[in-house]
């Protein structure tokens, strides 16, 4: 890991290009367009994997799609999956992260990321999740492979584990990484030379969305999922 010297806590501001965006009215649901800014080449879904403390190992959407017997998609959600993840004698099978990307597809999404674009320090930013703990939000410059120093820090700060980040990007801008702190994917941004080192990395499950594809719990009508409170 690079040294800790390199970490540096920011005052904020630069985040205001990507926390001052406008959501797009009269669209069902919540979409890619309010966790994203317009004008990238490619938007993607990166899939936080289920796991499970009785079986060593991580389980992909995509496979439990096939078991649960619905369509794997880009707007799938959670409540599709039920099938595959209802309790049995030995507890939850399956449990997914929201908020929060787990250590091993964290780490290959950052090596994907480090090999592209600025070669600086990145931007982290922790928004919803510091908020929800009582504290402003936090803004750290570092280098991507100083991710985990970064996340230690904040969590110093905030007296406990703090989700996120919320969003992580270089100087230059060329891409984004957006985890929403009540959100089981991460969105990204990035330019088409970017997209397919992403794509075809086997430790990342991703679907390619745009700005219009929806995020929320009812995003999924191609599996005909309804969530509570809908007709």
């Amino acid at each position: 890991m690079t040294g800790e010297a390199t970490v540096t806590r920011l005052d904020l501001g630069p985040e205001r290009w990507l926390t001052d965006g406008v959501a797009p009215a009269g669209q069902p649901g919540h979409l890619v367009a309010e966790l994203l800014p317009a004008g990238y080449e490619v938007y993607l879904r990166l899939f936080h994997p289920f796991t499970s403390w009785r079986v060593p190992g991580r389980r992909t959407w995509r496979s439990l799609a096939g078991e649960a017997g619905v369509t794997f998609h880009r707007e799938i959600v959670r409540a599709s999956l039920k099938p595959a993840l209802l309790y049995d004698e030995r507890g939850h099978r399956y449990e997914v992260v929201d908020g929060h990307l787990e250590p091993v597809t964290r780490a290959a999404l950052y090596r994907r990321l480090s090999a592209t674009g600025d070669k600086g320090p990145v931007f982290f930013y922790y928004g919803l999740s510091a908020i929800v703990r009582g504290i402003p939000p936090l803004l750290w410059s570092a280098p991507l492979d100083a991710g985990d120093e970064v996340q230690r820090r904040a969590d110093a700060v905030a007296g406990v584990e703090l989700a996120g980040p919320e969003y992580v990007w270089p100087a230059d801008r060329s891409w984004i990484v957006n985890t929403d702190y009540d959100l089981t994917s991460t969105y990204l941004a990035c330019s088409r030379m970017t997209a397919p080192a992403l794509e075809e990395d086997p430790m990342l499950e991703i679907l390619r969305v745009d700005l219009d594809t929806r995020v929320d719990d009812g995003a999924d009508q191609l599996n005909g999922v309804r969530t509570r409170g809908e007709p």
